[in-house]
């Protein structure tokens, strides 16, 4: 025997269940929701009080953007006037919270007018030439009485020994130098080697000229006669 499920069947079987239940075990009364905690706009305090007391905690999570609206509008401080259009509110839904209380936050933004972006490199470069015209190191800290002499002496004028940074700096100083004139000494060798090689190409392909011009044949032997 094969039997047919009957969706018309079902459906009044569940009918009758959810009547049975209703009838019989009502529908707990749920308490009222709480009354919403009171906003910026609807404060007694003034919002510039209100902006004060909310930066002092720490606590920017209003969850309307018409508070900071309400705010701005009855705020008469310039720089809450100013901050108007610098305002950006960010939603953000945290796990284990419903949609309906969204978590905001104010974040201030810069406005690009603001920046003030100034360079030194002319002045730098400026100085840079004077001071090699003149016959002085590129920077003030590379050499000179303030770099190499110590930072004190003797009253009675002995010599002062060398600080630390002295003997480091002096170091560095003659490694440079035996540094650059190893390397100057291997430029001029490389320039003179390809001297060398390039004197020697062409005398290599003036004498194969010379051999392709010399008579050859007959012209060779009457010039012998």
């Amino acid at each position: 025997m094969v039997t047919v499920f009957d969706p018309t069947e079902a459906l009044k079987r569940t009918s009758a269940v959810l009547l049975f239940k209703t009838s019989f075990f009502p529908t707990p009364e749920l308490p009222p929701p709480p009354a919403p905690p009171p906003t910026l706009a609807s404060s007694a305090a003034s919002p510039a009080v209100l902006w004060e007391r909310a930066l002092a905690s720490g606590d920017l999570s209003w969850s309307a953007r018409g508070n900071v609206s309400a705010l701005t509008q009855h705020c008469s401080s310039p720089c809450i006037e100013g901050m108007k259009d610098n305002l950006l509110l960010k939603r953000k839904v945290f796990k284990g919270r419903s949609p309906e209380a969204p978590l905001c936050r104010v974040f201030t933004r810069v406005s690009r007018q603001s920046k003030r972006p100034f360079s030194s490199s002319c002045v730098t470069l400026a100085g840079q030439k004077w001071r090699l015209e003149n016959g002085l190191a590129r920077g003030g800290s590379e050499y000179g009485p303030l770099t190499d002499l110590p930072d004190w002496s003797y009253t009675d004028g002995r010599p002062a020994p060398p600080l630390k940074g002295q003997i480091r700096r002096q170091k560095q100083r003659e490694e440079f130098a035996r540094r650059a004139v190893c390397l100057s000494a291997e430029v001029d060798e490389g320039m003179k080697r390809w001297q060398e090689k390039k004197e020697e190409k062409k005398q290599k392909e003036e004498h194969v000229k010379s051999l392709l011009l010399k008579p050859k044949g007959n012209v060779l032997l009457k010039n012998k006669k």
